[in-house]
């Protein structure tokens, strides 16, 4: 991939069209390219592509936009291809116009962070919770109750989430833990009982928001982590830059626990 020349990019939403505008500026050097848009429910993935034909001018009209869930902010970015070379763009959320200076400067703030966790955080892996797809049969749909014992083993088996799947591909991420707290006392022979509670404090580096409900897993121990809360630092107010999450640890036979591990980080 290309360092993208990229000049600003910008998404104008109608909430009630249920549309979204994203336009774009670009380098003479891009002029004349092929422009696909892209669009995810919360800007970590699950990525659909809004047009099968190439753009050829600086703007798409996005008819399928719809916001259902507050907690989730849609998002875009543009892909650009001209004489085999590919040029992807920033992430861009509502309201929202990126330059390209945005970027390197929101760059060089992740840069100088990552070289602070280097030496006092580790990598972990971050699954995003899916907000789609097919239900899982197994969830009573009146209580939320989840019957493990059906769902176990399938190959639409949810995790404890509700939806098959549960969660999308994982993203390596690096993070530092500096502080947490246990609530409770009840230890079972599968380790951590079900009454325990250790909220867990942790920074994280990463170019999007994390959501309640994702799921963090220290790769060294399997320890596997549900996201509470987060407060994310954005340059500008846009550019997500890192995020500081309060994180509560999974007991040992939490549904969770059956999601395969990747064996090594990339």
């Amino acid at each position: 991939m290309e360092a993208s020349p990229l000049i600003r990019i910008s998404v104008w939403p109608s909430h009630g069209e249920g549309t979204a505008l994203v336009s774009w500026e670009v380098d003479n050097a891009l002029l004349g390219g092929d422009f696909y848009v892209y669009r995810s429910p919360d800007g970590i993935g699950e990525w659909l592509l809004l047009n099968d034909e190439p753009v050829n001018g600086s703007y798409l009209l996005d008819t399928g936009f719809r916001m259902r869930d507050r907690s989730r902010i849609p998002h875009w970015r543009l892909l650009c291809e001209k004489s085999g070379r590919s040029h992807d763009s920033a992430v861009v959320g509502l309201f929202e116009t990126v330059s390209r200076k945005d970027c390197g400067v929101a760059n060089v703030i992740r840069h100088t962070e990552l070289v602070r966790m280097k030496g006092n955080g580790l990598r972990a892996l971050y699954y995003p919770a899916r907000t789609g797809g097919l239900p899982c049969p197994y969830v009573d749909t009146e209580t939320g109750a989840h019957y493990a014992s059906g769902c176990a083993g399938t190959a639409g088996d949810c995790y404890g989430t509700g939806l098959a799947g549960g969660y999308r591909a994982p993203m390596v991420v690096w993070l530092e833990l500096y502080g947490g707290s246990m609530q409770g006392g009840t230890n079972d022979e599968d380790g951590v009982g079900q009454t325990d509670r250790r909220n867990q404090k942790a920074r994280i580096l990463a170019a999007f928001i994390p959501q309640k409900g994702d799921m963090v897993v220290l790769h060294a121990t399997d320890d596997r982590f549900f996201v509470d809360k987060s407060e994310t630092s954005k340059l500008r107010g846009i550019i997500p830059v890192v995020s500081d999450v309060d994180l509560v640890l999974l007991a040992r036979n939490h549904d969770a626990y059956r999601l395969p591990r990747e064996e090594t980080l990339p």
